[in-house]
């Protein structure tokens, strides 16, 4: 039976389950550790996984983090805004969920290699809703899932869309191969 579950430290997650989902990932597990004990102000660092028994079916960092409203203002609109949080600091702010990690250049959702294309679009659907209700219980209405590379997102496109997640362009991304 599969078991979804928000980990609080990726201490509690063996580093050769983690790093199975994510083959030739760069942003491995050591990396997002050391990530997570840099203690970043403002995050809290987590990780849905889903397993089947003891092994790690699939994992995707996530943080939580308050998010004001007014992030992307500029001008007039955020001395408005500035004025309103220095006299109500929470008014504006709203708390995020997010899939992904504030600190990587691509949010990385993995699978365990055994796992074939069927089973990886049924488990991330089954994912995202367990994320949901997740999030709703921790009393987190703003969900996010950041970074995601285009070619994931058009591979997964009706399981996104059917949690209602809609996609926005990012900054492009510079790929070296280096042998």
């Amino acid at each position: 039976m599969r078991e979804f579950r928000v980990i609080d430290t990726l201490h509690e997650i063996d580093k050769q389950q983690w790093d199975v989902c994510f083959p030739g990932e760069v942003e491995n597990y050591d990396y997002l550790l050391a990530i997570e004990e840099s203690e970043l102000a403002g995050f809290s660092f987590r990780y849905l996984t889903a397993w089947q028994g003891s092994t790690l079916q699939s994992g995707t960092p996530m943080f939580v983090t308050d998010y004001g409203l007014d992030t992307t203002l500029q001008g007039v609109g955020r001395k408005l805004t500035t004025r309103i949080k220095n006299a109500f600091p929470k008014l504006l702010t709203i708390k995020l969920a997010c899939l992904g990690s504030p600190c990587t250049e691509h949010g990385a959702i993995g699978f365990h290699p055994r796992l074939n294309e069927q089973e990886k679009h049924d488990l991330l659907g089954a994912m995202l809703a367990y994320f949901e209700t997740y999030t709703a219980a921790q009393a987190c209405p703003l969900l996010a899932a950041k970074d995601i590379p285009e070619p994931f997102q058009h591979r997964f496109s009706k399981q996104f869309q059917a949690a209602r997640f809609s996609t926005c362009p990012g900054m492009p991304t510079a790929w070296l191969d280096i042998d």
